[in-house]
This record gives structure tokens, sequence and C-alpha cells, in this order.
């Protein structure tokens, strides 16, 4: 939710005006029963911008919202001066790796993927000397709504921008890290 950018924020705001926002199915936003798509992520940021009267902005993405910010580069590259596309790649793991998140929630429920996503987006030295942080994650990722959830592990599934990217012309910033077990370096290239 709109929490992980807590940090960022109170940093960022002293320069900028700061716009976040709970992702569809996430935090206080609705969590409509369907697959959802990178295009419709992208609509709904949209929506925001022209609900706020904000005619254009900087973007900054984490990896579902650098794929995003992705999407929105080529089709609505009017309305963004700049972009950053953190921890993220045009193209997300295989379809399996998020067929079988989704049968673990729809089975287990949140909880059941709670230490899993932690270890994937966290290194092991991390995780040991970042307890409270760790534990402030993990209670996010596992009281998210399990319909939301899914619904954009199926946009990530589905998405594949590979073929695209290379139509962006906004200056963009791409964050990579050699530690990201999500989106490894080579996805990022």
């Amino acid at each position: 939710n709109l929490h992980m950018w807590d940090a960022q924020a109170k940093h960022f705001s002293k320069n900028f005006r700061v716009v976040r926002y709970d992702q569809r199915g996430h935090g206080k936003s609705g969590a409509p029963a369907s697959a959802y798509s990178i295009e419709r992520l992208g609509k709904d940021v949209l929506a925001i911008l022209n609900a706020l009267d904000i005619a254009r902005v900087n973007y900054c993405g984490l990896s579902m919202g650098g794929m995003t910010g992705m999407w929105l580069a080529r089709f609505a590259s009017e309305r963004f001066d700049k972009m950053i596309f953190a921890n993220t790649a045009p193209k997300s793991q295989t379809p399996d790796s998020w067929n079988t998140r989704i049968g673990i929630i729809n089975t287990k429920g949140m909880e059941a993927i709670g230490d899993g996503v932690m270890n994937i987006w966290f290194t092991k030295e991390f995780r040991e000397k970042n307890a409270n942080t760790i534990s402030k994650m993990r209670a996010t990722v596992v009281a998210a709504n399990p319909t939301g959830y899914i619904g954009c592990c199926s946009a990530i599934r589905d998405m594949d921008q590979r073929w695209a990217i290379a139509d962006i012309k906004l200056p963009s910033l791409i964050i990579a890290g050699r530690g990201d077990n999500a989106t490894p370096l080579k996805d990022s290239e």
C-alpha cells in the first residue's frame, strides 16, 4: 500500500508535491474480482491525475509501479516529464511462477506467502539486520486483499513490454540492485 513510500514521501515532499496512492486491490483501493492488466493499472494513474487536475508529473514506480510507468511512458507520455523505473522489468519471471503464487493464495491465503515474499524482496543480510522493517513489510503484504493481490499478480504475469520499451522517449532513470531477487539486474538491462 502507499505506506511503503512513507520515508521517501517525507523527504521528497520538501521539494515536490507528492501524490501516492494505493494500487488497485491494495490498501484502501477497491479490489474488483477479475484479472487486472498493466493497461488498467496505468489508466488508474491517469484517473487519479485527472481527479486531482494535475496536467504533468514526474513519476517514480517501484516493481509493479515501474511496469505501470512503462505503459504510461508509452501511451500517455504527454502527462509526464521524467520517469524513474525502480527495481522493475518489462517482463517478470514466468507465468508459472505467478500462477503458483496465485494458487497458494487461493488455497492457503495471504499468510502463506508472507515469508516467501520477504525472502524475494530483501537479502538475508538485510532481513537479519532490519527485523522491525521486515515485520512491518510482511504485515503489509499479509494484510493485502487476496482478490486484489491476485488481480495484480495476473497483470504482472500477463505483461510483456520488452518489445516496446524502446518507444519510451521521456528522460528515464532505471534503478536496479544486485541483491534484488524479484527483478535481477539482467531483467533491468
